[in-house]
């Protein structure tokens, strides 16, 4: 396979361009793998029912909708988040690896792990807005593409994990957590 990184540069790639060319290059070979048949499917330890169009395809119709609007839904901010969760309008999805979730995690949302995400679509509320979360938001914006192909209304956490915490640092925090409870 062609990986336009391999070839020889004129000038050097800046780390964080080529970070998301990396992780875009990753999505498109996912996208063009082969769909499974009903056969494959079955025998699969991580079965699913086959989408009706494969990823390649509504990756590829996607894409070409794709405009400076979509840019812009696609995020969300931290203060924005937490009104629609507060207000049961939104579930925000923690998808760091177990480890990460293990070492710290926040008090509230679920947690399902990037790897885990398409066996377990059967937690997520489709009447609500899925928020994607992880520490700074690449691994956040792979789950909101994912989700939005699946056909969920997803938006990614443009802060991260590591916004929020900031936003939440003190009298914030309890005020969250009282408003969560019911107590405002």
């Amino acid at each position: 396979m062609f990986n336009p990184l391999d070839e020889p540069a004129q000038a050097p790639i800046d780390p964080n361009k080529r970070d998301l060319l990396l992780r875009l290059s990753a999505l498109i070979s996912l996208s063009c793998a082969p769909a499974l048949t009903n056969a494959q499917a079955t025998d699969s330890p991580r079965s699913e029912e086959p989408t009706a169009m494969p990823l390649s395809q509504s990756f590829a119709a996607y894409l070409r909708r794709f405009d400076y609007a979509e840019r812009q839904a696609m995020k969300i901010g931290v203060a924005e988040a937490l009104d629609l969760y507060a207000t049961g309008k939104a579930q925000l999805v923690d998808i760091r690896f177990a480890e990460e979730y293990a070492a710290w995690h926040l008090g509230f949302g679920l947690h399902i792990p990037l790897d885990a995400l398409p066996d377990r679509l059967h937690e997520l509320d489709r009447s609500k807005l899925i928020i994607t979360l992880c520490p700074h938001y690449d691994r956040a914006e792979i789950a909101r593409l994912f989700l939005t192909l699946e056909g969920f209304q997803s938006r990614y956490l443009n802060e991260g994990m590591l916004g929020l915490v900031d936003a939440l640092r003190g009298d914030k925090a309890r005020d969250l957590m009282r408003r969560l409870s019911g107590q405002s």
